[in-house]
């Protein structure tokens, strides 16, 4: 009887190694998962980060774009209703970060637009003027 129960123990301890083995297995394998998707986070990180640096880039421009068009207005005696905004996203996410740009970008291309627009109009005035004088 107890040559038996060492027997069962036996079969029993084997058993566990064949599955201890099998579950070591999976834990490389899970491991090695994580690790690839780790990898895989970490590259939208750096592409997010590039479109971010690429959107402050653009918006810069456009800002610079825009202060060259008021200046165009102040000699025309127009006041600009452009208002600088700063970026105050330090801690939120990449995310919310290209989300707020996108939308600084898109008022920015709005105000430049107008502005555009406005200078466009005062040009044409301005020449009508001219004509008008010279017909007088």
């Amino acid at each position: 009887a107890l040559e038996e129960a060492l027997l069962l123990v036996q079969e029993e301890r084997d058993a566990l190694r064949v599955e201890n083995a099998i579950l070591s297995e999976d834990a490389l394998s899970l491991q090695a998962l994580h690790q690839h998707r780790i990898g895989e986070v970490r590259a939208l990180q750096e592409e997010q980060q590039q479109q971010v640096e690429s959107l402050q880039q653009h918006l810069e421009q456009l800002q610079e774009e825009n202060r060259l068009v008021h200046e165009k207005h102040q000699h025309h005696s127009w006041s600009s209703y452009v208002e600088k905004t700063q970026l105050t996203q330090a801690h939120e996410g990449k995310n919310n970060e290209v989300v707020a740009l996108t939308k600084k970008l898109e008022v920015v291309m709005d105000e430049n637009s107008h502005l555009r627009s406005a200078l466009e109009s005062m040009s044409s005035s301005k020449m009508q003027t001219e004509h008008s004088h010279q017909g007088l």
